[in-house]
């Protein structure tokens, strides 16, 4: 038990100091095995954490707007929408209102995106972030499972997924059209939870948009929250217990939680990340 503890706090002590090449070369598969294999599963959101989409889904969604005769956004607008479910980013891209509220033409207009959006779905146009794939396969080769929550539909996920080489790695791919309440609701952590047999207080959950983090304390597991998909790290940083930078410190901080679970302390603790600024 010291042992890990002080594992912990070297890592934390190395994080700190920001020598990512240096460490990453260093975290071999056994040492991050050791580190997380306290840690019951891992689950991700999939759009701006496992996989860059933004480009084909803005371009999607202006199409569609643009079909149905209405004003093209702005970028910036398609970011701050994607904490959204499709149906409720329409009606929040129609008429602004917080919370959105789905009627006929958003349901229409939900509908055009999705159908779209899917077909034009390759490993191209849904690219995986370029550094995950070793960490993904790591916690597959270590025994840890891993799960997929979107507010994505379910059918999408799944081709996204499996486009990049990755369906193999996960063992629940679920939308928001396949969970009781999309994020921030817990509810669909927490149904992925149930189906793997895990104790959520022994879980991470990884993603990054406000309302992931939002979900992941609602369901009481840790959450790292990474600044590579829509949202700033003002927007990260207060919904989220870890920030990963880059791909390269997530491994990092993946160990770091492993070795404090192996402590025994409660995964709820929630301690503010040493690099959340």
């Amino acid at each position: 038990m010291p042992a890990m503890k002080s594992f912990q706090n070297i890592l934390w002590f190395l994080i700190r100091l920001n020598g990512f090449g240096v460490l990453c070369s260093a975290l071999s598969y056994s040492s991050f095995n050791k580190a997380v294999r306290n840690v019951e599963a891992v689950i991700w959101d999939i759009d701006g954490t496992i996989v860059n989409s933004h480009v084909l889904a803005y371009q999607a969604t202006n199409h569609v707007l643009k079909k149905h005769g209405y004003t093209e956004i702005e970028e910036q607008l398609y970011h701050l929408g994607t904490k959204y479910p499709t149906h409720l980013r329409f009606a929040w891209h129609l008429d602004g209102e917080h919370p959105p509220q789905v009627g006929p033409e958003a349901q229409i207009l939900g509908d055009d995106f999705d159908q779209l959006f899917q077909s034009k779905v390759t490993k191209d146009t849904v690219p995986m972030f370029l550094g995950l794939r070793e960490t993904i396969e790591w916690l597959h080769r270590g025994g840890t499972p891993q799960g997929v929550v979107s507010n994505g539909v379910g059918d999408y996920v799944r081709d996204a997924l499996h486009a990049n080489g990755l369906s193999p790695f996960f063992v629940v791919q679920s939308g928001a059209d396949e969970v009781p309440a999309p994020k921030p609701s817990p509810q669909g952590i927490l149904q992925c939870c149930s189906t793997m047999g895990v104790d959520p207080r022994k879980c991470i959950y990884i993603g990054d948009a406000p309302t992931d983090g939002q979900a992941a304390r609602a369901a009481g597991m840790q959450s790292v929250g990474v600044t590579w998909g829509s949202y700033s790290l003002g927007h990260i940083r207060p919904n989220f217990d870890h920030i990963a930078h880059n791909q390269a410190e997530l491994p990092l901080i993946l160990a770091a939680i492993g070795a404090n679970v192996e402590t025994g302390r409660a995964a709820s603790a929630r301690p503010t990340s040493v690099i959340a600024g």
